[in-house]
C-alpha cells in the first residue's frame, strides 16, 4: 500500500516508496533495474517477505535467443541467474532432454485458461452451442500450441492449478451427452443441430492477429466446425482493435479467441467475472438470472470449502450450457540458474508460483 502522503501520482513511478526488503539503488529505462537492501525494512515486522540475496539486478532489452544460450549454458555470473521469459519453442526438446537441466529446469501450468467465447446472446440455443463444442477438434489445437509443451486440454475454465477450486467438469466425458474425442465428433454435433430444431447458423469467428498461432487455430475452427454443417466466416482483427469491437455489440462476432487467469487463487476472481452478468470480461454475453443468483450466493459464502463446492458446481453449469469452449491449460516452460534456490521448493529445487505464472521470487536465494 502507497501512503497517502507519498503518492505523487503520475510520477510515482519514477520515485517509489519501499516498504519491503529492497530498495531501488538504480534505475536505467532500456538498461537496467538495480535493488538493494532496504536499512528502513525490519524483518520482525514482516513475517511474510525474506530477504535473501544482497542485491537484485535487473537487465532489459535482452533478445530472447541470447537469453536461452545463456541459461543454457549455465556459466560464470549467469548460474545466479531467472529469466522472467519462457524458453523459445526451438530449444525445448534438448533442454527437457537433457539430464544437466533437470534440476533448474520447470514445466509448470501457467495461469491461464485458453477458450472460445460464445456469444450466448446471438447463439441462445444450448442445442447448437453444444454441437459447436463437440464438433471442434481441441487435439488439433492442443498441436498447434505446442503438444505436451504447450498446455494439457481443457475441460472447463477453473485449471488444476487452483487445486481447492478445481475439479474435472466431465464436459468431454458425458456431460453433453456421450464421450467427445479430442478431435471432435461431427456425427454427434449433427445430431445435436438436428435435436434443437433450428438449422446450422454462419458463424463469425474473430481473433486477434499479433500471435502467429492465432490463425491457424481459426483455420481448425473452421474446418472442424464446417464439417458438422456450420458455415464458419474468419475475421482476424489487428491486436489493438480487437477487445475494441469485442466489446461492442454493433461489432463483435458470434465466436471468438480468449484466455484467462485468476487475479489471486480463488474462483471468484473467473466465474463470476466470465460469466456473470456483471463481469467484466463477460464477452460470452451471458445473461441467466438464475446462474446470477448462484454466483451471488458462491460469493457471499465464507465457508471456503463450501465455497470451493459451489465454483466447482458453477463450472460444470457453464460447461454443460456451453457459455464458452475450453480448448487448453497452458504451460511455461523455463531455466534457472545452477545456483539459484528456493526456500519452499523440493529439495531447495526452483519451482513456478502457477497461479501467478511467475518465480516465488520471495522465496529465492542464490549459493555464492
Amino acid at each position: 500500500p502507497v501512503p497517502k502522503a507519498k503518492d505523487t501520482g503520475a510520477k510515482y513511478d519514477l520515485k517509489p516508496l519501499s516498504n519491503g526488503p529492497y530498495k531501488i539503488k538504480e534505475s536505467s529505462p532500456n538498461r537496467q533495474l538495480v535493488l538493494v537492501r532496504n536499512d528502513q525494512w525490519d524483518p520482525k515486522t514482516d513475517p511474510y517477505r525474506k530477504a535473501y540475496p544482497d542485491q537484485v539486478v535487473m537487465k532489459y532489452s535482452v533478445q530472447t535467443q541470447e537469453i536461452d544460450q545463456r541459461m543454457i549454458a549455465d556459466s560464470g555470473a549467469d548460474q545466479q541467474v531467472v529469466s522472467r521469459d519462457s524458453l523459445d519453442t526451438a530449444v525445448l526438446a534438448s533442454v527437457f532432454s537433457n539430464p544437466d537441466t533437470e534440476s533448474r529446469r520447470v514445466n509448470e501450468y501457467d495461469p491461464y485458461s485458453l477458450y472460445l467465447g460464445v456469444r450466448t446472446d446471438k447463439i441462445k440455443n444450448v442445442k447448437v452451442r453444444q454441437a459447436m463444442a463437440v464438433a471442434l477438434d481441441r487435439g488439433q489445437i492442443r498441436t498447434i500450441y505446442g503438444g505436451d509443451f504447450g498446455g494439457d486440454l481443457a475441460d472447463g475454465v477453473i485449471k488444476p492449478n487452483l487445486p481447492k477450486d478445481y475439479a474435472p467438469s466431465g464436459m468431454w466425458s458425458g456431460l453433453l451427452g456421450k464421450d467427445i474425442p479430442d478431435s471432435g465428433d461431427p456425427a454427434y454435433a449433427k445430431q445435436l443441430i438436428q435435436e434443437s430444431g433450428q438449422p446450422a447458423p454462419t458463424i463469425t469467428y474473430q481473433y486477434p492477429t499479433d500471435v502467429p498461432v492465432n490463425a491457424k487455430i481459426a483455420g481448425v475452427v473452421k474446418g472442424s466446425l464446417e464439417k458438422a454443417g456450420f458455415k464458419v466466416n474468419i475475421n482476424p482483427l489487428p491486436r489493438g482493435d480487437y477487445y475494441t469491437i469485442a466489446f461492442d455489440p454493433k461489432k463483435e462476432g458470434d465466436m471468438l479467441s480468449l484466455g484467462w487467469g485468476p487475479d489471486w487463487p480463488n474462483a471468484v476472481t473467473i466465474i463470476p467475472e466470465l460469466f456473470g452478468s456483471n463481469g467484466g470480461w463477460n464477452l460470452s454475453r451471458v445473461s441467466d438470472k438464475a446462474y446470477d443468483a448462484e454466483i451471488t450466493t458462491a460469493k457471499a459464502e465464507l465457508d471456503r470449502t463450501k465455497q470451493a463446492q459451489m465454483w466447482k458446481d458453477l463450472n460444470k453449469e457453464a460447461m454443460q450450457k456451453v457459455f464458452a469452449i475450453p480448448t487448453v491449460f497452458g504451460k511455461d516452460q523455463r531455466l534457472a540458474g545452477s545456483k539459484v534456490h528456493a526456500s519452499s521448493g523440493k529439495n531447495g529445487q526452483v519451482y513456478l508460483w502457477s497461479a501467478y505464472g511467475s518465480w516465488p521470487y520471495k522465496d529465492l536465494w542464490v549459493q555464492q
